[in-house]
């Protein structure tokens, strides 16, 4: 049996097909799921280049305790990238622990703890979940420190809104993390519990 791991979701393996081809080339299909995302992988592997599909489904939440969760949303991300073998020590963990609150501006600063953990981290690539867009993530960019200020114009469009952050941790080869910590930024409107808008960060 084949298996695979799915950085989207967890670090667990999960069943891989596998299936040589007429041409030479190998096919490579699974699907992932959580209590809250589904992922669904369809790839070719071909002299050492990958071309994939990749569909992922975001389960829809309510308001619960005046948390929103979020909302349902679903797409699909096409991609062709080259395949090498790495040894396990060169894939570092991810950071650990958050935090995140309203900027000046109505943008997001967060910060994060870099892994205890070898290999050591001096980057991080990091993503936005944002559940009203379709597809509904998006990549901000690479930072070279535990931190950032994000005040990209699909944040701002969306303040209002529960954002997650998925921040992967780059290692000394340029490979990511197999997971991220997510950072789910809930904002909390004004009036509810004071003056002015507020926030609240958790992350995972």
């Amino acid at each position: 049996m084949s298996q695979v791991i799915d950085g989207n979701l967890s670090a667990d393996p999960v069943a891989a097909t596998v299936t040589p081809n007429s041409d030479g080339s190998t096919g490579i299909t699974y699907s992932a799921q959580t209590s809250s995302a589904t992922v669904q992988f369809t790839g070719k592997l071909d002299n050492g280049t990958m071309s994939a599909t990749v569909a992922l489904s975001v389960i829809g939440g309510d308001v619960i305790d005046g948390t929103e969760y979020l909302g349902s949303s679903s797409g699909n991300i096409t991609f062709t990238a080259p395949v090498s073998t790495v040894s396990p020590g060169d894939i570092p963990y991810p950071p650990t622990g958050g935090y995140c609150a309203y900027s000046s501006d109505e943008g997001v600063d967060a910060s994060w703890t870099p892994p205890a953990q070898r290999p050591g981290v001096s980057s991080y690539d990091v993503y936005e979940l944002v559940s009203a867009e379709n597809p509904p993530l998006f990549y901000l960019g690479h930072v070279n420190q535990a931190s950032m200020a994000d005040e990209s114009e699909i944040t701002h469009e969306n303040d209002a809104d529960v954002l997650s952050y998925l921040i992967y941790s780059i290692g000394p080869t340029g490979l990511d993390s197999l997971t991220p910590l997510t950072l789910t930024f809930s904002s909390i409107p004004a009036g509810i519990f004071g003056p002015n808008a507020q926030a609240s960060c958790s992350g995972s």
